[in-house]
């Protein structure tokens, strides 16, 4: 009997809390307004080598994406902003990323350049670019994803950072 009592109180705890998946219909698939995303959170900018694994073959250059939840019937552009907390360092002279991005009606990403430009070899480890989504141009397009949401506390747009390696 005990255990029936632990096991009910437990169910009732459980249906009490707000479900983070009510935007997910009943096929598993997302079904909120449309979102648009950095592709992951943190990329490392190879800056003396030429190799793919820049997504580019130019030493310096990373060619990153943005993901795009639902295709659409118009093009997006896209707007990045630095973070200047999570930043070190001066933008148009350490580094530099492509401003806006742009979505081709019809597809769900887009592809922007971040370049590494004069970051002095011996100290490059204390460099580091951190972007986010500021706003796109069509209204009711989520710009960017947001972080976990805890008590009490505003939602933060999540920011991607670019660390520099030799």
């Amino acid at each position: 009997m005990k255990y029936i009592l632990i096991l009910l109180l437990g169910i009732g705890t459980l249906e009490a809390c707000e479900n983070p998946y009510e935007e997910v219909s009943k096929s598993k698939t997302y079904a909120g307004d449309p979102f648009v995303s950095l592709s992951s959170e943190q990329a490392t900018i190879k800056l003396g080598v030429s190799e793919s694994s820049n997504h580019t073959m130019e030493a310096g250059v990373f060619k990153d994406s943005l993901v795009l939840s639902h295709v659409l019937e118009d093009d997006l552009y896209v707007e990045l902003e630095m973070v200047e907390d999570e930043s070190l360092g001066d933008l148009d002279t350490h580094f530099t990323f492509q401003e806006i991005v742009y979505i081709a009606a019809g597809t769900n990403y887009g592809y922007f350049d971040v370049s590494g430009l004069d970051i002095p070899e011996d100290d490059i480890s204390k460099y580091k670019l951190a972007l986010r989504i500021k706003e796109v141009n069509i209204e009711g397009v989520i710009a960017g994803l947001y972080g976990i949401k805890k008590e009490n506390e505003e939602r933060q747009k999540r920011f991607k950072a670019y660390s520099f390696q030799n």
